[in-house]
């Protein structure tokens, strides 16, 4: 091409002479320039043997070369005021579980003791739910989704006991006086019912006792994992 300073042409690729001070002029000369930075930076092996990126110069200074800052997670905490709709949706996901937990009774047989398959089912998911909000945010909406497992583990525990066989009321005043004198005297708010496990029934209280034992242990695996992954700001008010 002609000397930046002192011709008034310049050369288009096919050859044609362009007035220095078009447009067209202009960019191939701004072109031009971009072309040789790119080659010098090429010859003195910057950018780590990749292409430089044409047009900017390489950094300088004591940050040349370092780590870029990581910017994961700052755009989506932008929406974390916004992300309730998220967390109804996991908890509707939980009710329809806990809906259909009230009518299954199969037992995973699997584990140290036989429990509900409704219950594994369930702390799977809420796992699963963890993977998804911290892939988003480990902010405010995180929390707000593990007080979401604080409500359904309740209902959980609701749905538990209603596999128990049902209190009936007392049908004899000779069974309350039994009860009283075993006890020293004094009933307690239960006396005025008896609870009857109809046969084979033993199984399934034996099975809802595991159960509570499994959600027990595995409710405190879950909680060193949430207070992990969750943002120091609300680390300390997990429980």
């Amino acid at each position: 091409g002609a000397d930046d300073d002192g011709d008034d042409l310049e050369f288009a690729e096919d050859g044609r002479a362009v007035a220095a001070k078009s447009a067209e002029g202009i960019r191939i000369k701004y072109e031009r320039r971009k072309r040789a930075a790119a080659t010098l930076q090429r010859s003195r092996g910057e950018g780590g043997g990749r292409d430089p990126l044409p047009g900017v110069p390489p950094p300088s200074g004591p940050s040349a070369g370092g780590p870029v800052p990581p910017l994961a997670g700052l755009a989506s905490t932008t929406f974390d005021d916004h992300m309730s709709p998220y967390v109804s949706l996991e908890e509707r996901s939980m009710d329809e579980r806990l809906h259909e937990a009230a009518g299954d009774d199969r037992v995973d047989t699997r584990g140290e003791r036989p429990v509900f398959v409704s219950s594994t089912g369930l702390f799977i998911y809420m796992k699963n739910s963890i993977t998804r909000c911290t892939a988003l945010t480990r902010e405010r909406t995180f929390f707000l989704l593990q007080r979401a497992f604080q409500k359904k583990l309740r209902a959980y525990a609701a749905v538990l006991e209603g596999k128990l066989p049902p209190a009936e009321p007392r049908t004899s005043n000779v069974v309350a006086k039994m009860t009283g004198a075993a006890s020293g005297g004094t009933t307690g708010p239960d006396s005025s019912a008896v609870y009857r496990i109809p046969p084979g029934g033993e199984v399934t209280v034996c099975h809802v006792i595991d159960t509570c034992e499994y959600c027990a242990e595995t409710v405190e695996a879950l909680e060193d994992l949430i207070r992990d992954r969750i943002g120091p700001a609300y680390r300390e008010r997990i429980d």
